[in-house]
């Protein structure tokens, strides 16, 4: 009767790491180690991570890499710099903390009244609807075009 144990990512002994994956930083690819050599790895989660099970336990591929690459566990959230989770190259991941993770998101643009009512007035004076890059946050339904 073998005991299944949860661990985080970050418990999972280095030199097993270093024994059982092998990481490009290059394309970001996490290969598993095995018999017949290399096999690349990795699913794209609920969250859009590359993410990678060992030992029934899911870790997220960018922390591995990171872990591979630096031959630590990283201390802090890991940022992927130009926001697209799939990518892992080592040039992409960087370690940050809530702050700057937070920063390097895409919020949306807060509703702001007097701009509408600017782009209203603009309209009314006859400017162009494709002048306004946000005309459609703030007229959504008004000037939908045609395919």
């Amino acid at each position: 009767n073998m005991k299944i144990t949860r661990f985080e990512a970050n418990e999972i002994p280095l030199n097993e790491v270093l024994m059982n994956f092998e990481y490009d930083p290059v394309t970001g690819q996490i290969f598993r180690i095995t018999s017949k050599g290399l096999r690349k790895i990795g699913f794209i989660d609920s969250k859009g991570y590359v993410s990678i099970t060992y030992k029934q336990v899911f870790i997220k591929a960018h922390r591995l890499a990171y872990a591979i690459y630096y031959g630590k566990w990283p201390s802090n959230e890991l940022d992927h710099i130009n926001r697209i989770k799939t990518d892992n190259r080592i040039t992409n991941i960087r370690d940050a903390d809530r702050y700057i993770n937070n920063q390097n998101r895409k919020f949306k643009k807060k509703f702001s009244l007097i701009r509408k009512q600017y782009i209203f007035d603009q309209l009314l004076s006859g400017a162009d609807p494709e002048s306004f890059d946000d005309l459609e946050q703030y007229f959504p339904y008004s000037f939908k075009k045609s395919d």
